[in-house]
């Protein structure tokens, strides 16, 4: 289970939602981390220190990224201090100004654009929107993350397992602003059985 999370956590980290990494430990290996190690996850990424960092707000990464700027962003966010010498000389991340339902829209697009894979698992991207802009989404919308998407079909497509991705219709958008960039095929759905994998601009 520690190396799964490891391996997890190089994936897709530096920083990581818990309640994500055991989605994606259920996924893989077909049982819950709580079923073998008899622990909550969070009390058993504690029992090892040396291996695991547990940042607070569900959040842990791993010991050897102490000194990441994401890492270090997330744990002034949660109110605590990480005691090295290299704490206090880690750059701050900027703060972005997010007011409206509308700039989390725009914020979203982002953020699933730059993870250029499949689908984005929705609590994935409230952590990178945490990590961001350093408040949580649901400070913005007034209503669940899945219930905002939901608001928002022509630009969001929810997907089973809690994942979700660009419509084809904001892909579109999103290439015409940045032309020649590459997507997974899956990432954008195939069009009148045209098969989009590399979309160009025109």
């Amino acid at each position: 289970v520690l190396d799964e999370f490891q391996r997890l956590i190089e994936e897709v980290g530096p920083v990581c939602y818990v309640s994500t990494l055991c989605g994606k430990f259920i996924q893989r290996h077909g049982m819950s981390v709580t079923s073998i190690t008899k622990h909550r996850p969070l009390d058993l990424l504690r029992k090892y220190p040396q291996r695991f960092l547990v940042l607070g707000g569900g959040n842990a990464t791993l010991a050897k990224y102490r000194d990441h700027p994401e890492v270090l962003d997330a744990l002034r966010s949660n109110g605590q201090v990480l005691k090295t010498a290299k704490s206090s000389q880690a750059p701050e991340l900027p703060t972005r100004q997010v007011l409206s339902e509308q700039d989390v829209v725009r914020e979203f697009r982002s953020l699933i654009v730059e993870q250029l894979s499949e689908s984005v698992c929705i609590s994935v991207l409230c952590s990178r929107f945490l990590q961001r802009n350093r408040r949580p989404v649901s400070t913005v919308i007034s209503s669940r993350p899945v219930d905002f998407f939901r608001k928002h079909p022509a630009i969001f497509d929810l997907l089973g397992g809690g994942h979700i991705r660009l419509s084809a219709s904001a892909l579109a958008e999103e290439t015409m602003r940045e032309p020649g960039i590459v997507l997974p095929a899956a990432v954008f759905p195939a069009t009148d059985g045209a098969d989009l994998g590399v979309v160009r601009g025109l």
